[in-house]
């Protein structure tokens, strides 16, 4: 028989159950819910990938500026003035030429003619001591050739004759160069300083770039004279293969000055420290010649000079270093007479014959354009001895 109230409680607690059931899957759902958005984040270790912001690396560092052969960077910074244009350099009205006292001496038949310049056949070839540059070395040799020609030693003026510094600035060296040029050359200007032991023989001044350092090691002291604020001064008595006019015609490389019978006759220094003298030249620019900077670029035209064949004069030349780095020293005649007979250079400047005491042509070594050109054959001067005088 159906018993109303049993089924009514049953149905009272199935209700219960389900809701109990229904309570507990609502609470489930929560705390899953929870979990999942309470996960942990993940751990960043080296081998994740992130995108991290970083600041680019500078620029690199612009090159230092060109130099090395371009330029000498030991020479003294100046402004270079070009000196007054002519109208013609073999035209123009020299000084008034003093004369020479003659000495007369037998001087050998020569030739004149003139021939096209030396080319590089010229570079990296040897001579035998007395052949002038390339013999020995380009400031030349302490070996005897048996006949008279220029010689010279070195002086430094950065030191004292017992080798105490002398404290020379640039300033100073210029300073007591002129002092030696302004006293007519007395040596006893140069008598405290350090001379070299030995002195060294040439037939011509006619030295290519070269390194300052090779002037001391050509007298052998380069372990005594640090490369720079020397000079040397060679000496010589000759005389010309022909009547004329002359002209020494020059450049170096710092210092060049030549003396003719107590005469200073030409200042071809870079800078022209004689002013006065420098006054009065006139110069023209070589072809096929790098020069060491732009002044090292003009060749000056001296103080004419007349003397006769046969009659013998006194020269000197003083050549010299400053600063250090590159040397160079060019030193030709030029006579007047022989003016409209130069074959000239692409420029129109003369193409002269190096000044020297033999008739062996010059034989330069070095890079080509280290030295300038020059005319062949040569048109030799004759030292003579000091018996003959």
């Amino acid at each position: 028989m159906f018993d109303r109230d049993k089924w009514q409680g049953r149905l009272i607690r199935s209700g219960y159950f389900i809701g109990a059931m229904l309570l507990h899957l609502i609470l489930f759902l929560l705390l899953a819910t929870w979990v999942i958005f309470r996960a942990p984040p993940v751990q960043v270790d080296a081998t994740n990938f992130q995108q991290v912001a970083v600041k680019p690396p500078p620029p690199p560092a612009p090159p230092p500026p060109a130099g090395g052969d371009a330029v000498s960077e030991l020479e003294p910074t100046v402004q270079v003035v070009p000196p007054p244009s002519v109208t013609s350099i073999l035209s123009s009205t020299a000084p008034s030429a003093f004369m020479v006292p003659a000495v007369k001496v037998k001087m050998p038949s020569m030739p004149t003619s003139m021939a096209p310049p030396a080319s590089s056949g010229l570079n990296n070839s040897g001579g035998a001591p007395g052949s002038g540059a390339g013999a020995g070395s380009p400031f030349g040799t302490s070996a005897s050739s048996g006949a008279p020609q220029l010689e010279g030693y070195l002086y430094d003026l950065k030191q004292t004759a017992s080798g105490a510094p002398t404290n020379l600035d640039p300033g100073g060296y210029e300073h007591k160069i002129m002092e030696f040029i302004n006293s007519d050359w007395n040596e006893s200007v140069l008598r405290d300083f350090y001379k070299s032991p030995k002195p060294l023989s040439t037939s011509a001044i006619f030295i290519p770039v070269i390194n300052a350092a090779d002037g001391p090691a050509a007298f052998g002291v380069e372990n005594e004279v640090k490369p720079n604020e020397y000079c040397v001064l060679y000496k010589v008595t000759a005389s010309p293969p022909q009547d004329g006019t002359y002209h020494f015609v020059g450049t170096a490389d710092d210092i060049l000055f030549v003396r003719v019978n107590h005469k200073t006759v030409l200042d071809g220094t870079d800078y022209g420290i004689d002013k006065p003298l420098r006054g009065t030249e006139q110069s023209f620019e070589m072809t096929n010649f790098n020069p060491t900077f732009p002044n090292n670029g003009n060749f000056w035209i001296g103080t004419p000079f007349h003397v006769s064949a046969g009659e013998t004069i006194d020269i000197e030349v003083l050549i010299g270093e400053q600063p250090g780095g590159r040397s160079d020293y060019f030193l030709y005649i030029m006579r007047d007479e022989d003016k409209d007979t130069y074959q000239k250079q692409s420029n129109g400047s003369p193409l002269l014959p190096i000044f020297q005491l033999d008739s062996k042509p010059i034989q330069p070594k070095g890079e080509p354009g280290s030295w300038p050109p020059f005319a062949l054959p040569p048109q030799p001067w004759t030292a003579a001895t000091k018996e003959g005088l």
